[in-house]
């Protein structure tokens, strides 16, 4: 029975309408299922780089009658994409539930393909702030950040032009949370924001039994007083 979470409901969304889209890393292969059920994609690359995960989303694809839509492709990254012809490459690719510095470095490592997409969706698993610094550092235009929740844990979702260019301000705190969720007032975002920040309170506790370093203590009360700063806003 295909699962559909209001996770993938949301990357769908993000990804806009493609006649060509991947998902990279599709495990189970719903993601790619979906974008063709919600007719957000005709025809869907799901690229892992394990024989495993791919069968059983090769598996789940024909459960569903969805094989004439989705091509299942063993492949690290994007290299499933290399051979395919430019005017059947995908619109949009997702890259979702994978941490953020093997993010980076399957976008790192697939550069000449990806500057050949519209758009790429990435929902790291953790460590957003990895992925945020290596899209800042390569200069790609971020058009949205949103956090999006599941099963009680929050993430990250960037949604980037590849083609477009822009800079972006380094500080730590911008790497760290980037320039739209400071700005952004919902929910999920706010809870988000308050999560963090009694993980900083919980380091600091932590700093105080062990006698933490001057420097150390003074990074984490600076993330502190940041994060209740823009939560009282």
């Amino acid at each position: 029975m295909l699962h559909i979470t209001e996770r993938m409901v949301t990357l769908a969304k993000l990804g806009g309408k493609h006649k060509f889209a991947a998902d990279i890393g599709t495990d189970h292969g719903y993601l790619a299922m979906h974008l063709v059920q919600s007719g957000l994609a005709e025809h869907v690359y799901a690229i892992d780089n394990k024989e495993g995960p791919a069968s059983k989303a090769r598996k789940n694809i024909a459960e569903e009658n969805m094989s004439q839509h989705i091509t299942c492709i063993v492949a690290d990254g994007f290299d499933g994409l290399r051979n395919v012809e430019n005017d059947k490459l995908p619109g949009a690719v997702f890259i979702a539930g994978i941490g953020g510095m093997v993010t980076a470095d399957i976008v790192s490592r697939g550069i000449d393909v990806v500057s050949k997409i519209d758009r790429l969706v990435l929902q790291p698993a953790n460590r957003e702030d990895a992925t945020r610094e290596f899209l800042y550092n390569q200069g790609m235009a971020i058009l949205e950040e949103k956090v999006i929740e599941d099963a009680g844990r929050y993430f990250v979702v960037f949604v980037v032009d590849p083609k477009g260019k822009r800079e972006y301000p380094k500080g730590q705190f911008d790497m760290l949370y980037g320039e739209y969720i400071p700005k952004a007032q919902d929910d999920i975002t706010i809870k988000y924001l308050e999560r963090k920040l009694h993980f900083v309170k919980e380091a600091l506790k932590e700093l105080e039994i062990s006698k933490g370093t001057g420097e150390i203590v003074a990074q984490m009360e600076a993330h502190k007083a940041w994060l209740e700063n823009h939560l009282a806003h």
